[in-house]
Protein backbone atom coordinates (compact mmCIF):
# COMPACT_ATOMS: atom_id res chain seq x y z
CA UNK A 1 0.00 0.00 0.00
CA UNK A 2 2.87 2.39 -0.67
CA UNK A 3 3.07 5.04 -3.34
CA UNK A 4 6.07 7.14 -4.37
CA UNK A 5 6.26 10.90 -3.85
CA UNK A 6 9.52 12.37 -5.13
CA UNK A 7 11.19 9.04 -4.40
CA UNK A 8 9.58 8.67 -0.96
CA UNK A 9 7.42 5.59 -0.37
CA UNK A 10 4.13 6.43 1.34
CA UNK A 11 1.31 4.35 2.75
CA UNK A 12 -2.20 5.05 1.48
CA UNK A 13 -5.24 5.73 3.70
CA UNK A 14 -8.75 7.14 3.45
CA UNK A 15 -9.64 10.20 5.50
CA UNK A 16 -12.83 9.85 7.56
CA UNK A 17 -13.10 13.63 7.71
CA UNK A 18 -11.00 16.23 5.94
CA UNK A 19 -7.65 16.09 7.72
CA UNK A 20 -8.67 13.29 10.08
CA UNK A 21 -8.46 9.49 10.30
CA UNK A 22 -10.59 7.98 13.08
CA UNK A 23 -11.32 4.50 11.78
CA UNK A 24 -10.07 2.35 14.72
CA UNK A 25 -8.52 -0.21 12.37
CA UNK A 26 -6.55 2.45 10.48
CA UNK A 27 -5.52 4.29 13.65
CA UNK A 28 -4.20 1.03 15.12
CA UNK A 29 -2.42 0.22 11.85
CA UNK A 30 -0.71 3.60 11.74
CA UNK A 31 0.26 3.79 15.41
CA UNK A 32 0.87 0.17 16.45
CA UNK A 33 1.63 -1.82 13.31
CA UNK A 34 3.50 0.67 11.12
CA UNK A 35 4.67 2.68 14.16
CA UNK A 36 4.46 5.90 12.19
CA UNK A 37 5.36 9.21 13.81
CA UNK A 38 4.41 12.86 13.65
CA UNK A 39 5.96 14.31 10.51
CA UNK A 40 5.67 11.12 8.48
CA UNK A 41 4.00 11.54 5.10
CA UNK A 42 1.15 9.46 3.77
CA UNK A 43 -0.94 9.27 0.64
CA UNK A 44 -4.60 9.89 1.46
CA UNK A 45 -7.96 10.17 -0.27
CA UNK A 46 -11.16 12.02 0.55
CA UNK A 47 -14.33 12.44 -1.51
CA UNK A 48 -12.64 11.08 -4.63
CA UNK A 49 -9.58 13.34 -4.32
CA UNK A 50 -6.01 12.25 -3.59
CA UNK A 51 -3.53 14.15 -1.43
CA UNK A 52 -0.07 14.00 0.04
CA UNK A 53 -0.49 14.41 3.77
CA UNK A 54 1.74 14.81 6.81
CA UNK A 55 0.83 13.33 10.18
CA UNK A 56 0.34 16.15 12.70
CA UNK A 57 -0.73 14.13 15.74
CA UNK A 58 -1.48 10.55 16.78
CA UNK A 59 -3.72 9.53 19.66
CA UNK A 60 -5.46 6.31 20.64
CA UNK A 61 -8.59 7.32 18.72
CA UNK A 62 -7.49 9.47 15.79
CA UNK A 63 -4.74 10.65 13.52
CA UNK A 64 -4.66 14.28 12.39
CA UNK A 65 -3.27 14.85 8.92
CA UNK A 66 -2.10 18.10 7.32
CA UNK A 67 -2.81 18.12 3.59
CA UNK A 68 0.28 19.26 1.71
CA UNK A 69 -0.58 18.80 -1.93
CA UNK A 70 -3.37 17.48 -4.14
CA UNK A 71 -2.38 14.63 -6.42
CA UNK A 72 -3.89 14.72 -9.89
CA UNK A 73 -5.29 11.32 -10.84
CA UNK A 74 -7.05 10.26 -14.07
CA UNK A 75 -10.85 10.28 -14.06
CA UNK A 76 -12.14 6.73 -13.68
CA UNK A 77 -15.40 5.48 -15.20
CA UNK A 78 -18.43 4.61 -13.08
CA UNK A 79 -18.65 0.81 -13.21
CA UNK A 80 -21.40 -0.87 -11.19
CA UNK A 81 -21.34 -4.62 -10.66
CA UNK A 82 -24.69 -6.23 -9.86
CA UNK A 83 -23.69 -9.63 -8.55
CA UNK A 84 -25.94 -12.55 -7.63
CA UNK A 85 -24.99 -14.00 -4.27
CA UNK A 86 -22.25 -16.61 -4.05
CA UNK A 87 -20.88 -18.61 -1.16
CA UNK A 88 -18.41 -17.16 1.35
CA UNK A 89 -14.95 -16.68 -0.05
CA UNK A 90 -16.17 -16.46 -3.64
CA UNK A 91 -18.19 -13.34 -2.89
CA UNK A 92 -15.34 -11.89 -0.85
CA UNK A 93 -12.96 -12.45 -3.78
CA UNK A 94 -15.37 -10.64 -6.10
CA UNK A 95 -15.48 -7.63 -3.78
CA UNK A 96 -11.72 -7.57 -3.26
CA UNK A 97 -10.59 -7.98 -6.84
CA UNK A 98 -13.45 -5.92 -8.26
CA UNK A 99 -12.37 -3.03 -6.05
CA UNK A 100 -8.81 -3.40 -7.26
CA UNK A 101 -10.05 -3.09 -10.85
CA UNK A 102 -11.91 0.12 -10.03
CA UNK A 103 -15.56 -0.90 -9.65
CA UNK A 104 -17.37 1.99 -7.97
CA UNK A 105 -20.47 0.16 -6.74
CA UNK A 106 -21.43 -3.41 -5.86
CA UNK A 107 -25.09 -4.43 -5.82
CA UNK A 108 -25.63 -7.84 -4.21
CA UNK A 109 -28.85 -9.78 -4.68
CA UNK A 110 -30.20 -13.36 -4.40
CA UNK A 111 -31.54 -15.03 -7.51
CA UNK A 112 -33.62 -18.17 -7.96
CA UNK A 113 -30.59 -20.46 -8.23
CA UNK A 114 -28.35 -18.73 -5.67
CA UNK A 115 -26.89 -21.12 -3.08
CA UNK A 116 -27.51 -18.52 -0.37
CA UNK A 117 -30.32 -16.01 -0.10
CA UNK A 118 -29.12 -13.41 2.41
CA UNK A 119 -25.76 -11.91 3.34
CA UNK A 120 -26.61 -8.44 4.65
CA UNK A 121 -25.54 -9.52 8.17
CA UNK A 122 -22.00 -9.58 6.79
CA UNK A 123 -22.12 -5.96 5.64
CA UNK A 124 -19.41 -4.84 8.08
CA UNK A 125 -17.06 -7.59 6.94
CA UNK A 126 -17.70 -6.90 3.26
CA UNK A 127 -17.20 -3.15 3.71
CA UNK A 128 -13.88 -3.83 5.45
CA UNK A 129 -12.76 -6.08 2.56
CA UNK A 130 -13.71 -3.35 0.08
CA UNK A 131 -11.93 -0.61 2.03
CA UNK A 132 -8.76 -2.67 2.49
CA UNK A 133 -8.71 -3.46 -1.24
CA UNK A 134 -9.21 0.23 -2.08
CA UNK A 135 -6.29 1.11 0.20
CA UNK A 136 -4.07 -1.59 -1.29
CA UNK A 137 -4.82 -0.46 -4.85
CA UNK A 138 -4.45 3.22 -3.85
CA UNK A 139 -7.90 4.15 -5.02
CA UNK A 140 -9.40 7.62 -4.76
CA UNK A 141 -12.74 6.30 -3.49
CA UNK A 142 -14.25 3.42 -1.54
CA UNK A 143 -16.85 1.58 -3.63
CA UNK A 144 -20.44 1.70 -2.48
CA UNK A 145 -22.12 -1.53 -1.31
CA UNK A 146 -25.88 -2.05 -1.75
CA UNK A 147 -28.11 -5.04 -1.02
CA UNK A 148 -31.29 -6.03 -2.86
CA UNK A 149 -33.88 -8.69 -2.07
CA UNK A 150 -34.05 -10.07 -5.60
CA UNK A 151 -33.83 -9.41 -9.33
CA UNK A 152 -37.13 -7.52 -9.25
CA UNK A 153 -35.63 -4.83 -6.99
CA UNK A 154 -32.80 -3.95 -9.36
CA UNK A 155 -33.11 -0.49 -10.87
CA UNK A 156 -30.65 0.87 -13.39
CA UNK A 157 -29.80 4.43 -14.44
CA UNK A 158 -26.45 3.74 -16.07
CA UNK A 159 -25.67 4.69 -19.68
CA UNK A 160 -24.77 1.10 -20.58
CA UNK A 161 -26.38 -1.97 -19.00
CA UNK A 162 -24.98 -5.40 -19.82
CA UNK A 163 -26.39 -8.76 -18.80
CA UNK A 164 -23.66 -11.38 -19.08
CA UNK A 165 -25.41 -14.55 -20.19
CA UNK A 166 -23.64 -17.79 -21.06
CA UNK A 167 -26.30 -18.86 -23.58
CA UNK A 168 -25.80 -15.70 -25.63
CA UNK A 169 -22.76 -16.04 -27.92
CA UNK A 170 -23.15 -13.38 -30.60
CA UNK A 171 -22.74 -10.00 -28.91
CA UNK A 172 -19.81 -8.80 -26.83
CA UNK A 173 -19.36 -5.76 -24.61
CA UNK A 174 -19.06 -2.68 -26.79
CA UNK A 175 -19.19 0.99 -25.80
CA UNK A 176 -19.94 3.84 -28.18
CA UNK A 177 -18.25 6.34 -25.87
CA UNK A 178 -17.73 7.25 -22.22
CA UNK A 179 -20.53 6.75 -19.70
CA UNK A 180 -21.53 4.80 -16.62
CA UNK A 181 -21.72 1.03 -16.99
CA UNK A 182 -23.79 -1.64 -15.23
CA UNK A 183 -22.66 -5.27 -15.35
CA UNK A 184 -25.10 -7.98 -14.24
CA UNK A 185 -23.71 -11.38 -13.23
CA UNK A 186 -25.72 -14.46 -12.27
CA UNK A 187 -25.05 -17.11 -9.61
CA UNK A 188 -23.16 -20.37 -10.08
CA UNK A 189 -26.33 -22.06 -11.34
CA UNK A 190 -27.12 -19.25 -13.76
CA UNK A 191 -30.27 -17.14 -14.00
CA UNK A 192 -33.67 -18.75 -14.43
CA UNK A 193 -35.50 -18.19 -17.71
CA UNK A 194 -37.93 -15.84 -15.96
CA UNK A 195 -35.06 -13.77 -14.57
CA UNK A 196 -33.38 -13.56 -17.98
CA UNK A 197 -36.67 -12.51 -19.58
CA UNK A 198 -37.10 -9.79 -16.96
CA UNK A 199 -33.52 -8.49 -17.08
CA UNK A 200 -33.32 -8.57 -20.88
CA UNK A 201 -36.00 -5.86 -20.94
CA UNK A 202 -33.59 -3.58 -19.09
CA UNK A 203 -30.17 -4.75 -20.28
CA UNK A 204 -28.29 -5.81 -23.39
CA UNK A 205 -27.37 -9.49 -23.41
CA UNK A 206 -23.65 -10.04 -24.01
CA UNK A 207 -21.20 -12.92 -24.12
CA UNK A 208 -17.89 -13.16 -22.28
CA UNK A 209 -16.48 -15.68 -24.74
CA UNK A 210 -16.83 -19.32 -25.61
CA UNK A 211 -15.98 -20.70 -22.18
CA UNK A 212 -18.31 -20.97 -19.20
CA UNK A 213 -16.87 -18.77 -16.43
CA UNK A 214 -17.36 -19.12 -12.70
CA UNK A 215 -19.48 -16.43 -11.10
CA UNK A 216 -16.44 -15.09 -9.23
CA UNK A 217 -14.56 -14.77 -12.54
CA UNK A 218 -17.27 -13.42 -14.83
CA UNK A 219 -17.65 -9.97 -13.28
CA UNK A 220 -13.91 -9.38 -13.30
CA UNK A 221 -13.64 -10.40 -16.95
CA UNK A 222 -16.56 -8.12 -17.87
CA UNK A 223 -15.02 -5.21 -15.96
CA UNK A 224 -11.72 -5.77 -17.74
CA UNK A 225 -13.56 -5.73 -21.08
CA UNK A 226 -15.14 -2.38 -20.17
CA UNK A 227 -11.78 -0.90 -19.15
CA UNK A 228 -10.26 -2.09 -22.41
CA UNK A 229 -13.13 -0.52 -24.38
CA UNK A 230 -12.47 2.78 -22.63
CA UNK A 231 -8.74 2.59 -23.34
CA UNK A 232 -7.77 2.32 -19.67
CA UNK A 233 -6.13 -1.08 -20.10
Amino acid sequence: MACAYFGEAMRHFFLDQLGLINDPVDVHHISRVLRMNVGDRISCAYNGNRFVGEIESISKTEVEVKLLEKIEVPTYPEIHLYQALAKGQKLEAILQHGTELGISKFGLFPSEFSDIKKVDKKRDRYERIIKDAAKQSQGSFIPKLDFYNGVGELEFDENYIFLCYEAHKETHIKLDGPGSVAIIIGPEGGFSKEEVDYLSQKAKLVSLGTRILRTETAGLVATTAVLKELGIL
